[in-house]
């Protein structure tokens, strides 16, 4: 399919300084602070990324310097721990290793970075191998599987930290359908299943609605995980799982089982004795009397005495 503009076309910014310019007059706190979103509707009511793209050769980023348009943007979100949308494109027909890494997109709600890296290119700039290597700076993308991991180290030797796979997220939330597309329609947003213009050629630079139809995977992935990071997770009983157990019907209270409780035995009664002695003369003078069990001294309280010794 042929690309088709509109008055909404994203700004480009490619192979020059143009958009740095801008970017350095602002502060710090300027670009740290979080950008609307921009989005807008084509013809067709589909949501479209209209921010900035700083479009990237590799192939023509001066190795001393390594500078290019959008690294003072790129640097910002990693020394700031801000999430960055991320995905990156590949040559079809790569078999189950996938084929060749053609680009990488890196967005947030208003600016994306387009990095072409062929037909030649296997190396990456500083500022983009800290942002992938950064822990505090989360890459948020879609289905990263171990065939991309694999490439990217043989590419490019690099080891991606802190990614953000939305769909193992959306999982954990309880979202079952999590495709970009799906997602997005959760949310409120409409994204083109179908893309509006062929995807770029390796071998040249993107045309404007090839570049915006590119990034938007990063930038819809970024705008999601504003949306589902702070979402509860699933706790494996969902609200039509309660419903259930509500609904069904109730029968009379169970009735307990008796509780037999032991009771001990009473003791044994202690043999009588009798007593066989007979109080003798003057025995009751020194404070000897006799008892039922026996005699016993009241002056001295003891007793009792059975039999004689």
């Amino acid at each position: 399919m042929s690309g088709r503009s509109d008055a909404n076309a994203p700004e480009l910014v490619a192979e020059g300084k143009a958009g740095e310019a801008a970017d350095a007059d602002m502060s710090a706190e300027q670009q740290s602070e979080p950008a609307e979103p921009v989005l807008s509707k084509d013809q067709d009511g589909f949501d479209r990324f209209n921010g900035r793209i700083h479009i990237v050769d590799l192939n023509a980023v001066e190795r001393r310097s390594e500078d290019f348009d959008g690294r003072d943007w790129l640097e910002e979100r990693v020394r700031l721990g801000l999430p960055l949308g991320w995905s990156v494109a590949r040559e079809p027909n790569g078999g189950d290793a996938g084929g060749p890494i053609t680009a990488m997109h890196f967005a947030d709600s208003s600016t994306a970075l387009f990095v072409r890296t062929r037909p030649c290119s296997d190396r990456l700039p500083g500022a983009l191998r800290r942002a992938l290597g950064s822990e505090a700076c989360p890459k948020v993308t879609f289905g990263y599987d171990e065939a991309l991991r694999r490439r990217l180290l043989a590419t490019f030797d690099v080891r991606p930290a802190g990614v953000v796979d939305l769909s193992e997220v959306a999982s954990k939330k309880g979202i079952e359908e999590s495709g970009p597309q799906a997602l997005c329609q959760q949310f409120g947003w409409r994204l083109q299943e179908e893309p509006a213009a062929d995807p770029p050629s390796p071998a040249q630079p993107p045309a404007p609605e090839q570049a915006r139809q590119a990034v938007e995977k990063a930038f819809f992935a970024q705008m999601l995980h504003d949306k589902i990071k702070d979402l509860p997770d699933d706790t494996g009983k969902g609200a039509g799982e309660e419903e259930g157990a509500k609904s069904l019907p109730r029968g009379p209270p169970p009735v307990a089982e008796p509780v037999v409780v032991p009771v001990a035995a009473p003791a044994a009664a202690a043999p009588v004795v009798e007593c066989n002695l007979a109080m003798q003369p003057g025995w009751a003078e020194e404070g000897i009397v006799k008892r039922a069990d026996g005699l016993w001294c009241e002056l001295c309280d003891k007793g009792p005495m059975m039999s004689a010794i």
